[in-house]
């Protein structure tokens, strides 16, 4: 609760959501006795934030003593999903100058019945019956004994927290907001508990992949790990791509919804969010479940077995994630509320919210009719159904926009055993037929060296910063810019060239001749030809957003260099011994969990030396479409080319660091103000520090160059 709302006025902003929304997809399949009531007290504290700040405030607190929780008290028998139509009436307290209402009446789903306060909706005469809003102290109303449990409900799902009938009898509230406008009043909760019910479901999904994966990793069938059976594989790839889709649509929703909590999201963004809420949860929860029932047939018989471990219950994870698709409003329900608001329901137009789509993830929808055949939401442009619209939302996040292309190399259809073995052979007669190294054939001048960066066009940027700050550091070595020319236009580079003095090298026509999808470019997969593609015999290759602290120039003369003539840096996980590529390049023998995965940000190499090594990284890359299975982005291409073909290297032994957090982003392609996180131990080996160097960081102005963490790292 603190994480998203402390921080300021209107709450912990983005951030604090993503923080929040971190934490339930680790904590709530474990945790169905608190995450309800919690997701219906942090609703009303943004519906109480500024009506009621001293109440709102003890719903967020920390301390435990003050702490409150709340309840929502909406569903009536007559009305369910229509929270308009109810059968509780609140009249006033005597002349009604204490501002108290007694509400009367029949509450038939209630999941937080020992909350402290509670928001209900309740008719009032003079609106003429129309639904108002309310505070309920429950502890009070329990000592005057106004509220009562008529019965307890019998579950399929999140059985340990008590859900009850609840009989009114002139309990006391107080009016929150304006008599008559309950509904939209309490909307604001229904937007916060839909959003936690989606995370539930990407929880409970989550802990029925782990319990999948760990299963997989030990158990053995005819002598063989399930992780080695290419149909088994095949399932589990499902599993956790769905995974990784529903995760980062939730994500988006969270960030979306912190931003416009803290008043700082764009009117695009704002739109958005509002649609995307109730699809996301209808999307996120149906298919979730969907894939939480697919880990239980992963498991075979044990994945309908009640084990006393809670943990590894996924018979009961699954009930939990069933539960989701109902709680907060049916896949029905859900896809109505998002044709109303791209349609322009409730008074607003239906093309800003169309525009944002458009503006923020790439993609067009239309809107059928409010009962047309083919559905009651938007429909993608050649889509059919609300489904298609939450399938390109999720296909448009960059997190996961290779997704698409992925799983289609993922489907049963493809025997990833026969294609092991043709792999294995097809890069074995590579590296037989590849001629031995000359400077001449590899088109560099012979004992040059210098500094080697590919661009796209969106970070020319950076290029220019990057380089600018080289030579402030006193770095004299040439520096070749590897590009396309069939996306950066030859002006754009002109610019780049006249300003830092790069030499262009333009790979367009090899571009060409690839087969690679927008995905495997956008992962790098063309960074082992740029560093071919340069003239120098030796090369730094330095990605636009590193920022170097000290002239890198002297890794040339480094003892690590001479004696290896390749050196790597760590990123921040560690390759699993699982992982097929080591059967794929012939490593079966050397199988471990304990190395580092490269991060190549930076890479030092002499071509002469690591001849071997490069290009067949080179024809790895060209083949994205298979290995790209198995790991995503060039990064590990060089680690499993280097291994297979013996080609010595160094990898970096000292861990990645975060040098802080950014506390000033203003200007994403600017200056910003880092408070330092740790000062990193200075007397490492000079010969292991990169081109980024360990140091105190504190006071520091560097670029905002990624913001897929919202850290800026630190190499040694």
């Amino acid at each position: 609760m603190a994480a998203a709302h402390e921080g300021g006025p209107r709450g912990g902003g983005a951030r604090g959501r993503l923080l929040q929304a971190g934490m339930l997809v680790c904590w709530s399949s474990m945790s169905a006795m608190v995450g309800c009531p919690l997701a219906m007290t942090d609703g009303a504290a943004v519906v109480l934030r500024d009506v009621d700040p001293a109440v709102a405030r003890r719903l967020w607190g920390r301390d435990p003593d003050r702490f409150f929780t709340a309840g929502q008290w909406m569903t009536e028998r007559p009305g369910g999903s229509d929270v308009s139509n109810g059968e509780t009436w609140a009249e006033p307290a005597g002349d009604g100058s204490n501002g108290e209402w007694l509400l009367t009446g029949f509450k038939w789903f209630s999941s937080a019945t020992d909350a402290d306060v509670a928001l209900a909706l309740a008719r009032t005469a003079g609106t003429g019956g129309r639904q108002s809003l309310f505070l309920v102290d429950v502890a009070r109303a329990k000592r005057e004994g106004t509220v009562r449990v008529e019965r307890l409900k019998r579950k399929h799902g999140t059985t340990p927290l008590p859900t009850a009938e609840l009989r009114l009898e002139r309990a006391v509230g107080r009016l929150v907001g304006e008599e008559g406008r309950g509904v939209k009043g309490i909307s604001p909760v229904l937007n916060v508990t839909r959003l936690h019910t989606a995370l539930h479901a990407v929880s409970c999904l989550t802990r029925a992949a782990q319990v999948v994966m760990a299963y997989s990793r030990v158990r053995r069938v005819r002598g063989r790990l399930l992780l080695e059976l290419p149909l088994h594989r095949h399932a589990v790839a499902g599993i956790q791509l769905a995974r990784l889709g529903l995760t980062h649509l939730a994500l988006l929703v969270a960030e979306l919804q912190g931003k416009t909590e803290a008043g700082t999201a764009t009117a695009a963004e704002g739109h958005l969010g509002r649609a995307l809420t109730p699809l996301t949860k209808a999307y996120v929860s149906t298919r979730g479940y969907a894939a939480t029932r697919d880990c239980c047939e992963a498991l075979g018989g044990l994945g309908c077995i009640e084990t006393e471990d809670a943990g590894l219950n996924v018979s009961r994870v699954l009930r939990d994630a069933l539960v989701a698709t109902i709680w907060e409003g049916t896949s029905n329900v859900l896809a109505m509320d998002f044709w109303r608001v791209v349609n322009g329901g409730g008074g607003s137009s239906g093309g800003p919210v169309r525009a944002a789509f458009k503006e923020v993830l790439g993609i067009e929808i239309d809107v059928g009719g409010e009962h047309s055949n083919s559905s009651s939401a938007a429909r993608p442009v050649g889509g059919a159904d609300v489904s298609d619209a939450a399938d390109g939302a999720v296909a448009a996040l960059p997190e996961v926009a290779a997704a698409p292309d992925v799983a289609d190399d993922l489907q049963p259809r493809m025997d990833l055993d026969v294609k092991a073995r043709e792999y294995n052979l097809k890069w074995r007669k590579f590296l037989h037929e590849l001629p031995a190294y000359s400077a001449e054939a590899a088109g560099v001048v012979a004992g040059t060296r210098g500094i080697v960066m590919t661009t796209s066009r969106r970070w020319l940027p950076l290029v220019i910063m990057s380089v600018r700050n080289l030579r402030e550091l006193g770095c004299e070595l040439p520096v070749e810019l590897v590009y396309s020319s069939d996306e950066i236009p030859a002006e754009e580079i002109e610019v780049v060239v006249r300003e830092v003095g790069v030499r262009p090298i333009d790979i367009a026509p090899y571009v060409r001749r690839q087969r690679w999808t927008k995905s495997h470019v956008r992962f790098g997969v063309a960074k082992p030809h740029s560093i071919l593609a340069s003239t120098f015999e030796e090369a730094l290759f330095l990605d636009p957003d590193v920022y170097a602290l000290r002239d890198p120039t002297f890794l040339f003369q480094s003892a690590a260099y001479r004696r290896h003539g390749a050196l790597f840096w760590p990123d921040f996980v560690r390759r699993g011994s699982g992982n097929g590529m080591w059967g794929v390049m012939g490593l079966d023998g050397e199988r471990t969990d304990k190395e580092m995965e490269f991060e190549s940000g930076q890479i030092v190499v002499d071509k002469r030396r690591a001849w071997r090594g490069l290009k067949l990284t080179q024809h790895m890359a060209e083949e994205a479409g298979f290995y790209f299975n198995f790991f995503l982005g060039d990064k590990e291409t060089f680690f499993w080319s280097f291994r297979a073909s013996k080609t010595s290297f160094l990898l970096n032994p000292h861990y990645l660091h975060a040098v802080g957090t950014v506390v000033d982003e203003e200007h994403p392609t600017g200056p910003v103000e880092l408070e330092a996180a740790t000062a990193v131990d200075a007397s490492v080996d000079a010969a292991y520090r990169g081109a980024h160097i360990p140091g105190d960081a504190r006071g520091r102005r560097i670029p905002a160059t990624a913001g897929f963490c919202g850290l800026s790292m630190l190499q040694h």
